[in-house]
């Protein structure tokens, strides 16, 4: 018995004197590995370093990894700082340790002070100590502050330092509210171990105590803003002040004092350089740290900035009017179905014969005795042609046959040229209903333009890949180069009086529509939605310590219901169509009476080509008939001419004879 405790004596010696020896040995209390397994569970980090003082063989090492273990959480004693982008883990660091404050020093270098590292700080020996017993920990915050307060501890930091005591721990949470600012101690709580109402008893960080924040506000039409509040001309520039209003919120959410400034671009990247411009350039280049205007989600602008929550939705369509019926068929022959058409050039027909056989029969018994043209069956045609285009006749058979026939075919006339007309008259009022989708419209005689109120429409247009996409830039805006691409109010005014198709934000068209527009001409829109509009959010700088907080106030006021109440003031609704009052007279334009002047133009260009083909007909051909008929009876003539000067001849010298 002796023996062992002299053993035991002389170990207890020999393992103080390495202690002595190696200062990177120390002793801890039996509950800390309880303690520290109890805040990383809590905390729900999936993996643990572990940075000590002792190595892997202690028996603190081996029994903190044990209890991590029972509750499925991995550990690693090989130290390396690495910025994880999309997984969270924690930190065991005892600040007594050789080394602890480099490492403080590389994670302050690196900004790994932020929510995807949950840091356990390990330190005892405060020279304060007893005034913790006392329930005082502002010295112990003073001493922590002198020596954390020169780390980049960034707002949504998960720092905890565990102060060790004898009987109990104290924990202290750790942040600051912006670069340059002093480190914010709060005491969380005191116990023997680690209680998880610990984490309720954490400051909410929902204040910025006023420091400057750099921000920026996307403003297409400068020249048209109008930086106010009042209800006038609010069609103008509707994107800022929708966002300027949630930003005014968000000032007095976050307790901050902004610094404003205006860009005219969203942003895009120069894919030669890799450098963004416009409101993206400002945060790549870290001039500003929240954005006020939000941004659609590009694939591209995620290396210089992170988004929070969705706001306002956007909605994109193709607003354009149905070409009219006679712009996009004939209607000159829609009155009459085919069977019609049919049925009148068999009538026609019918009564060209019979008329025919009337006069004929007529002038050969001798009956009819008032129709003094002569009897044809080409000019009976033109005959039968003039009375059904309510031409009439000049003269008047006076067979009773041939005048009932007539009779019947006027009458038959005037049916047929009265419902031509009325049916004539409501189509060249009717829109078509051709466009139906986007094939259709691509098919289709209409123009189209893209508002250029965002550079999204442009920039998706010429990076689409769809089949569909592709085909309607290179056919409809391609060709028009920089002429395609229109302020709003422009292409809103080309829809209305022409055949125009115009892609643009619903927010930007409907107002204009609403003040512009008569209650026919808003009855006779249409909307397609060709290009989708992705989603739009407020966007932070990368790795910003404040995307947490600005996105947690943006969903409060928008699930409070202040994002719909902005929106209702500055959002214009989509116009109304009355059916009442959607009727309307509308003038008969030229491109809709354009089948009828080329037909009659064709007709006129084919009469004067017969008249000149007559013209040389006759020149060359009844010409020489004419000389040679003329140089007959010239012959004929002189021959009778001669035999009758031989007769005089003859009678004068038988005269003379006689006479003698």
């Amino acid at each position: 018995m002796e023996k062992q405790l002299t053993l035991t004596i002389i170990f207890a010696i020999s393992f103080l004197f390495y202690c002595l020896v190696r200062g990177d040995v120390r002793y801890y209390p039996p509950t800390l590995a309880i303690s520290i397994t109890e805040f990383f569970r809590d905390t729900g980090v999936p993996f643990v370093r572990i940075y000590t003082c002792n190595d892997t063989s202690s028996g603190f090492i081996l029994a903190l990894v044990k209890e991590l273990a029972v509750r499925n959480i991995p550990t690693s004693t090989n130290f390396r700082l690495l910025r994880e982008e999309n997984h969270r883990y924690g930190v065991l660091l005892d600040l007594l340790c050789e080394g602890a404050t480099e490492t403080l020093e590389q994670a302050s270098e690196q900004n790994l002070f932020h929510e995807n590292y949950e840091w356990l700080l390990l330190h005892e020996g405060f020279e304060t100590s007893e005034d913790i017993k006392d329930n005082n920990s502002l010295a112990v915050e003073n001493e922590i502050i002198e020596m954390m307060g020169d780390f980049n501890v960034s707002f949504n930091s998960r720092v905890t330092i565990l102060h060790l005591e004898e009987s109990e721990h104290s924990f202290y949470d750790l942040h600051k509210v912006g670069n340059g600012t002093d480190l914010i101690v709060s005491h969380i709580g005191t116990g023997e171990v680690w209680d998880r109402s610990f984490l309720d008893l954490r400051p909410a960080r929902d204040s910025l105590q006023k420091i400057t924040m750099p921000t920026a506000l996307v403003c297409r039409f400068p020249d048209q803003f109008i930086f106010t509040d009042e209800l006038y001309d609010i069609h103008l520039d509707i994107l800022p002040r929708l966002h300027y209003s949630l930003l005014v919120n968000l000032i007095d959410q976050l307790n901050v004092t902004i610094d404003l400034r205006f860009v005219y671009d969203y942003g895009w990247m120069n894919e030669s350089t890799g450098l963004f411009d416009g409101y993206m350039g400002l945060f790549q280049d870290g001039q500003i740290e929240i954005g006020t205007s939000g941004v659609i989600m590009r694939e591209d602008r995620y290396q210089v900035i992170d988004y929070t929550v969705q706001i306002y939705p956007l909605e994109s369509v193709t607003i354009f009017r149905q070409p009219s019926l006679a712009s996009v068929s004939n209607i000159f022959t829609l009155p009459f179905a085919t069977s019609v058409w049919l049925s009148i050039l068999g009538f026609c027909l019918m009564a060209a014969v019979f008329f025919y056989q009337q006069l004929f029969a007529g002038r050969r018994y001798d009956f009819e005795h008032g129709y003094p043209h002569a009897v044809s069956p080409i000019g009976v045609g033109f005959l039968i042609l003039g009375i059904m285009c309510q031409q009439g006749v000049s003269e008047t058979p006076t067979s009773l046959s041939s005048r009932c026939t007539l009779l019947m075919t006027l009458i038959a006339s005037l049916l047929c040229y009265t419902t031509y007309s009325a049916h004539i008259v409501a189509l060249l009022q009717s829109p078509s209903h051709v466009i139906q989708n986007a094939e259709d419209l691509l098919q289709s005689p209409l123009s189209m333009g893209v508002g250029n109120a965002t550079n999204f429409n442009r920039i998706y247009l010429q990076e689409s890949n769809e089949t569909f996409i592709k085909a309607l830039y290179d056919i409809k805006i391609k060709p028009q180069g920089e002429d395609a691409y229109r302020a709003p109010a422009e292409g809103i005014a080309k829809v209305r009086t022409e055949l125009y198709a115009f892609q643009l934000i619903t927010h930007f068209a409907y107002r204009r529509i609403s003040d512009t527009y008569t209650e026919g001409e808003k009855c006779a829109l249409h909307e397609l939605h060709i290009l989708p509009f992705p989603i739009l959010a407020i966007p932070v700088k990368k790795y910003s310590p404040y995307k947490e907080i600005v996105g947690e106030k943006v969903l409060w006021q928008r699930e409070t219901g202040v994002t719909s109440r902005i929106g209702n003031l500055w959002i214009p609704p989509k116009p109304n169509c009355d059916a009442k009052v959607g009727a309307e007279f509308a003038s008969v334009k030229l491109s809709e009476f354009l089948f009828p002047l080329k037909l009659i133009g064709t007709g006129f260009l084919l009469a004067i080509f017969i008249f000149l083909l007559e013209l040389i007909y006759h020149q060359h051909f009844d010409g020489s008939l004419e000389r040679n008929t003329l140089s007959q009876e010239n012959l004929i003539r002189i021959h009778g001419d001669q035999q009758d000067s031989n007769l005089k001849g003859f009678s004068f010298g038988r005269k003379r004879a006689w006479a003698s």
